[in-house]
């Protein structure tokens, strides 16, 4: 099964000389599967088709503008809320003008995972720290682990190892 086309409706900029509509390729193999974000002009051109990320389209619920330049993309959280309804907290803003996509973790658990990822995968140690401390302050109770074993061992990378709980020192 392979799904890649446009979804849910276009939405007008502010202005009204550009729309915004996402695309989504999906495809078995998770690799394949892509978010997009489509900028038409305002005569139905397509200007430039921006690559969100490797994820499953259906994960994201609705696009918004800020302003002219600056679109949102909500991803549904996994978490559902109390009303037991998907929740679209955590986005991606894109520039259109740069094309430069952004992640903003709003849940403590996307950012958690966000600065294990970066700390992990992309090596960005300082930035990592910053979204993990921000977890703990929110009460994710793995932060913790995780700062205190990167006390004890500042160069320890792997994941499995950063969520034990730390040997106390005698």
């Amino acid at each position: 099964m392979v799904f890649n086309d446009y979804y849910k409706d276009k939405k007008a900029s502010p202005d009204k000389q550009h729309f915004a509509q996402m695309k989504g390729f999906y495809s078995q193999d998770y690799e394949n599967r892509a978010l997009y974000v489509a900028i038409f002009d305002k005569h139905n051109n397509e200007k430039v088709t921006i690559f969100v990320g490797n994820y499953n389209f259906q994960a994201f619920d609705k696009l918004t503008w800020l302003d002219n330049k600056t679109v949102f993309v909500y991803h549904i959280n996994d978490i559902q809320s109390y009303k037991s309804k998907k929740v679209a907290e955590d986005y991606f803003s894109i520039d259109i003008e740069t094309e430069k996509v952004t992640y903003n973790p709003i849940t403590r658990e996307s950012i958690f995972d966000y600065g294990v990822k970066l700390l992990t995968e992309m090596d960005l140690y300082d930035q990592a720290i910053c979204y993990i401390q921000q977890a703990k302050k929110l009460g994710h109770g793995k932060a913790d682990n995780i700062l205190k074993n990167l006390e004890i061992e500042p160069n320890l990378r792997d994941r499995a190892k950063l969520l034990q709980t730390p040997k106390q020192r005698k």
